[in-house]
């Protein structure tokens, strides 16, 4: 008798949504060939939905002993791209804005010396910058950026590669990096001075955002028996920004005015004055503290025309608009939430 188990899943959640679920349009899984040939190969079966990548293997069942129809007996690598379908995902996210094109996200199970390497998958792993890294598509430039420095891999002395770059021939350098399969890749001068690439020769677009790498070994069979499985998720959180709300003159004066939290946590300070060219009168108030972007917000910001008494006054707005994630801007190293009111 035939039947599956699950044997790797990757779930991805994003604080910004209240349940953390991602919805159909945030992110694809694109399988990469090799993956989709391994998948055939050991006739498993691969489940790709709104939020979450599962492998599912082929067992044998013979008088309550399951057996792999396809054992595993060599490790076994799965690779996807990960392509952001909402434009807005990474905008909402609390990661650095990746340069398109030549960074990317990069995850995977892969351990050195039995440690979890940087951008190590784990449960509730939370993505951050430190998951960034320069992205190769098919052909390596000779300086890569890092951190404001340049390196010349042509000083760097580690695996084959550098004997491509130090030949200078941009051809030959190519026709190697084209041998060599998609991944993260290190090169090395010393344990400080080093370089960290993720190589993608699949032609990259403005939607992808990942490079996700799973390797599964002969460890399957035993975790399968017990019912354990490659389990990994992955954590986006909210963006951080401060609120400005900008409220301009219309029918009532801005002299008086002030925002406050009907829970009294969040405060706002009054940062300037400003006088457009036609005499509009605005003021702008910025909250003392980074907020999240999120769908579904909890907070209740009033605006209140004060009559001269602490905490008393006539309630312009009982509630403030939330900022849209169009209005979203940089802050020096912050970022900034804008929301335009008229009163």
């Amino acid at each position: 008798m035939r039947t599956y188990k699950k044997i790797a899943e990757i779930v991805f959640t994003h604080e910004y949504y209240s349940d953390g679920k991602l919805v159909a349009n945030d992110l694809e899984f694109v399988p990469s060939k090799e993956t989709e040939q391994i998948i055939r190969n050991y006739r498993m079966l691969l489940k790709l939905k709104d939020d979450r990548i599962e492998i599912i293997q082929e067992y044998d069942r013979d008088e309550g002993v399951e057996d792999p129809f396809i054992e595993v007996q060599e490790e076994l690598k799965f690779s996807f791209i990960i392509k952001q379908k909402n434009k807005n995902f990474i905008t909402y996210s609390d990661i650095p804005f990746l340069k398109m094109g030549s960074e990317i996200l990069y995850f995977t199970n892969k351990k050195k010396k039995g440690i979890v390497e940087k951008g190590g998958l784990s449960i509730n792993k939370q993505v951050s910058e430190k998951d960034i890294y320069p992205l190769l598509p098919k052909a390596m430039p000779l300086v890569l950026k890092k951190a404001g420095n340049k390196f010349d891999l042509s000083d760097f002395i580690d695996n084959k590669i550098s004997n491509y770059i130090q030949k200078g021939n941009i051809d030959e350098r190519d026709t190697f990096l084209l041998q060599q399969k998609n991944g993260k890749y290190t090169v090395a001068q010393s344990a400080k001075n080093k370089i960290e690439y993720v190589l993608n020769k699949v032609r990259t677009n403005s939607g992808n955002i990942g490079f996700l790498d799973i390797y599964i070994n002969d460890s399957v069979k035993k975790m399968a028996a017990k019912g354990d499985l490659y389990s990994y998720s992955l954590v986006f959180k909210p963006r951080l920004t401060y609120w400005q709300y900008a409220v301009s003159e219309k029918y009532n004066s801005i002299k008086k005015i002030k925002i406050i939290d009907d829970k009294g946590k969040v405060k706002f300070k009054e940062k300037e004055e400003l006088v457009s060219e036609n005499g509009v009168k605005t003021k702008l108030f910025m909250s003392n503290e980074k907020l999240p972007i999120q769908k579904e917000q909890n907070y209740v910001f009033q605006l209140l025309l004060t009559n001269g008494s602490e905490g008393s006054g006539k309630l312009m707005f009982e509630k403030l608009p939330y900022p849209k994630i169009s209005n979203i801007g940089k802050l020096e190293k912050d970022y900034i939430s804008k929301i335009y009111i008229y009163i």
